[in-house]
């Protein structure tokens, strides 16, 4: 039991160290693939719907990268972080909560420990755009 209890916590830092380096990307993923559900639900191919997704996630890092640049006001800036972030911290949550239910599926821990992985996500994720902002602003 005790191993089992140090795995799964070896693979929930894991996973959120994962989710921490692709925070940046975790918005655009999630506004690809409802881009492509929505493309493919109204009838067109597979192929189609793949291009539309992609389209749609490199739409939304160009309209990050353009409203880091542009956007001063320090109220914007954290909403923009706030958007980008809360996708990750949504991941972490169900990421941990995915991996504590096979190990524990009764109780509050499960709960517990995936929302604290998803704040702990969310908080880095949003830090890491805002220094990503600030490196965008002063390079």
């Amino acid at each position: 039991m005790i191993l089992a209890v140090l795995l799964a916590a070896i693979a929930i830092i894991s996973l959120c160290a994962l989710l921490i380096t692709l925070t940046i990307y975790a918005s655009p993923f999630y506004i690809g693939l409802a881009v492509a559900i929505l493309v493919h639900s109204n009838g067109s191919g597979l192929i189609l719907a793949a291009m539309a997704a992609i389209g749609a996630a490199m739409a939304t890092l160009v309209i990050l990268q353009i409203l880091i640049a542009t956007v001063r006001s320090p109220v914007l800036r954290a909403g923009i972080g706030v958007v980008f972030a809360a996708p990750a911290a949504f991941a972490a949550y169900h990421a941990a909560h995915g991996i504590m239910a096979v190990m524990q599926s009764t109780g509050a821990w499960p709960s517990a420990i995936a929302g604290i992985s998803a704040a702990v996500v969310g908080i880095v994720a949003w830090l890491q755009i805002g220094t990503w902002a600030r490196m965008r602003v002063a390079g």
